[in-house]
C-alpha cells in the first residue's frame, strides 16, 4: 500500500458526516450473557489451501448472537449465509441446527459443537472445544471478534432535517473518553468498507477530506467499488493526541491481506461525530 490510505490507490474516501449524533455500537446488553454483534476479517492467507470452499470465508464478517438464542453469520458483501440456535452454560456456548447457503451440517456422529467464550474489553474470544466444521472454526477462532460498529445512515434513511439543524460547523465535543470514540470510528471504517457500498463508507470522511477523494463520475464509483472487494481493516496503535478542541491524531495500522502500513491519521469532530481527516502528511 502506498503511503496514506488516501494514497493507497484505493483512493479511500471516507466518512461523510451523515449523522448529527455519534453512531451506536452494538454489543452485550446483559452482564454475563453472550449476545451482541461482532465483526472479524478473514484474509486469503488465513485460509488453508486444503480447506474445501475456503474462498467463501474470505472477507469481512458480522457474527450476531441474539437475545432469543439465535445466531447469524453474515459476510458483509453478500449478506446472511448461515444461522442457527445457541445455548450457553457458563463459559461454554453450544451451536445447534445451523441452516443457510454456507451452513455447516455435521454428520450423525459429530453433532456436538461447543466453544469456550470470553469477553474482554469489547472483544469476543471463541476457542473451539468440539467443532467438526473446519470452515466455521476458521471463521470463529482465527482471531478475536470486535464489537460491530454500525455504518452511517444513507440520505434516504435519515429524517428530514428540521429548522435549526446543524449547518456543518465544528463545535467542541462534550467531555467524553476520546480513544473509545476514535476506536469506534475505525471499526466503522472497517465494517462499512466491507459492505462494498461506497455510500456506506464515504460518510466517514470529514467534509474537506471527502472533497479530495469523492469519485468524479460513474466510472470512478465502479472502480472504487471494485477496490472495496479487498478486505481492509483499520486499528489504532498509539494513544490519541488532542491537537485542539476539535482535532486529534493517532497512529493507525492499515491491514489489507499481507500488506501492513502504519500511518499518522488526522481526525476532526464535525456535527457531533469524529471523522477521518486524512494523514498528517496530507492526502
Amino acid at each position: 500500500m502506498a503511503g496514506t490510505m488516501t494514497r493507497l490507490s484505493l483512493g479511500i474516501m471516507a466518512l461523510l458526516l451523515c449523522l448529527a449524533q455519534p453512531l451506536p455500537v452494538i454489543g452485550q446488553d446483559a452482564a454475563g450473557a453472550l449476545q451482541g454483534a461482532f465483526a472479524v476479517t478473514i484474509a486469503a492467507e488465513d485460509v488453508p489451501p486444503e480447506l474445501v470452499d475456503g474462498a467463501s470465508v474470505i472477507g469481512r464478517w458480522r457474527v450476531t448472537f441474539n437475545p432469543d438464542g439465535t445466531y447469524l453469520l453474515e459476510r458483509q458483501d453478500v449478506g446472511p449465509v448461515a444461522s442457527g440456535q445457541f445455548t450457553t452454560d457458563g463459559d461454554r456456548v453450544m451451536l445447534h441446527d445451523e441452516t443457510g447457503v454456507l451452513a455447516c451440517v455435521p454428520g450423525d456422529d459429530e453433532g456436538a459443537v461447543t466453544y469456550r467464550w470470553e469477553m474482554t474489553e469489547g472483544r469476543l474470544l471463541l476457542i473451539a472445544i468440539e467443532e467438526p466444521c473446519a470452515r466455521r472454526r476458521l471463521l470463529l477462532t482465527t482471531r478475536s471478534l470486535f464489537l460491530f460498529a454500525a455504518c452511517p445512515l444513507l440520505a434516504s434513511e435519515r429524517a428530514t432535517p428540521t429548522a435549526g439543524a446543524s449547518t456543518g460547523t465544528s463545535t467542541p465535543p462534550a467531555p467524553a473518553p476520546l480513544e473509545p470514540a476514535i476506536d469506534t470510528l475505525l471499526r466503522q471504517m472497517s465494517d462499512c468498507w466491507a459492505t462494498r457500498d461506497p455510500d456506506r463508507f464515504l460518510p466517514l470522511l470529514s467534509r474537506d477530506f471527502r472533497a479530495t477523494q469523492q469519485p468524479a463520475d460513474d466510472d470512478d464509483v465502479r472502480r472504487f467499488t471494485l477496490r472495496m472487494g479487498a478486505p481492509l481493516v483499520w486499528e489504532r496503535v498509539s494513544d490519541v493526541e488532542l491537537t485542539d478542541a476539535t482535532r486529534a491524531r493517532a497512529s493507525v495500522r492499515q491491514l489489507s491481506g499481507d500488506n501492513i502500513d502504519v500511518l499518522q491519521y488526522e481526525f476532526v469532530y464535525e456535527d457531533g461525530s469524529w471523522r477521518w481527516d486524512g494523514t498528517s502528511d496530507g492526502p
